[in-house]
């Protein structure tokens, strides 16, 4: 374990809660499921399964690829559906934001936010190119 995993691991553990490592896709509560890690850093993503809404992903950095990500989500819950994208998309041209932002609309998302780890060209392109709700 890397040293802020084992930081967070005691942090977690102190406050009475009980760290869980999702390597494969689980779920984590009432609608609540992890993609189970992903790519060659381990990475995943946290889905959220609004009723009558669909998806809504919580991802950190995408290093597998923010496509992947949401293809992941939808296998790992059954559900086709994507309502919001939110975090870091790992993409910093406008061409590979503008990709993302033909993906999102292509699948319905509603709403997107990019966070860290999504470059300004990204960025400009997500928002003049996506047809949902773009929140900084």
């Amino acid at each position: 374990m890397y040293r802020v995993d084992i930081y967070l691991w005691n942090l977690i553990e102190g406050a009475g809660g009980k760290p869980i490592i999702a390597r494969k896709s689980m779920c984590v509560g009432q609608g609540i499921t992890s993609t189970g890690t992903m790519g060659r850093i381990e990475e995943h993503a946290l889905t959220i399964n609004i009723e009558s809404k669909g998806l809504v992903l919580l991802c950190g950095c995408a290093h597998p690829g923010i496509i992947d990500m949401v293809e992941r989500a939808k296998l790992v819950t059954g559900v086709s559906k994507v309502h919001a994208v939110l975090g870091g998309l790992h993409v910093s041209s406008y061409r590979e934001g503008a990709q993302v932002a033909e993906y999102f609309n292509s699948i319905g998302v509603e709403v997107v936010s990019p966070c860290h780890c999504t470059g300004e060209d990204a960025k400009r392109s997500i928002s003049k190119i996506f047809k949902g709700k773009y929140v900084t």
